[in-house]
């Protein structure tokens, strides 16, 4: 049976991982970002507005990817939303192993939404920093592309009643000013 007929992804049993295949066979690589700040203030998803991307090896030295188009909107949500980015850029980077990927940001660098669904405008923020989990190698014959996933925080529970709490809370208070006059 070829991979293609397992319509390019095949479940590993008794692992519970699944792997993806691009159209020459090769593996696509996946790697898992993870964000110090995010993960200890509860964020729980970013709107970033990037121009640049870089990759910093384990000897700490910065790789720009040269052909990164920039996003003025780049969402990102943490995998238990089961979103994910897809780069073609990434994988041209030079061999090597590679430990953080940082993410420069627009003047106007977007904003964090809280696990309570608040939301923070970020400012004065050149960059973020993006630590891979168990690291991204980039050897001769790489596949096409590469699936990135973020590590965020869950939302609360009580953050999706929040939208209903606010509207009978403002309902409420009307009413009393009224009952009142």
């Amino acid at each position: 049976m070829s991979k293609t007929n397992l319509m390019n992804s095949a479940i590993v049993p008794n692992v519970g991982l699944v792997y993806f295949w691009d159209k020459e066979g090769r593996t696509i690589k996946e790697i898992v970002l993870r964000n110090s700040f995010a993960s200890t203030n509860d964020v729980s998803a970013m709107t970033l507005n990037t121009y640049k991307l870089s990759a910093i090896d384990q000897s700490g030295q910065e790789h720009f990817v040269k052909d990164f188009p920039g996003q003025k909107s780049l969402e990102v949500e943490g995998m238990s939303v089961g979103k994910h980015i897809i780069s073609r850029s990434l994988v041209n980077l030079e061999k090597g192993i590679y430990k953080t990927l940082r993410f420069y940001l627009d003047d106007d660098g977007g904003h964090f939404t809280y696990s309570d669904r608040s939301n923070m405008t970020i400012k004065g923020c050149e960059y973020l920093d993006f630590e891979i989990k168990k690291g991204l190698t980039i050897g001769e014959n790489e596949a096409s592309h590469l699936m990135i996933r973020f590590d965020l925080p869950y939302y609360q529970f009580w953050s999706f009643l929040k939208p209903l709490k606010q509207f009978f809370g403002k309902a409420s208070n009307r009413v009393g000013g009224l009952a009142g006059a």
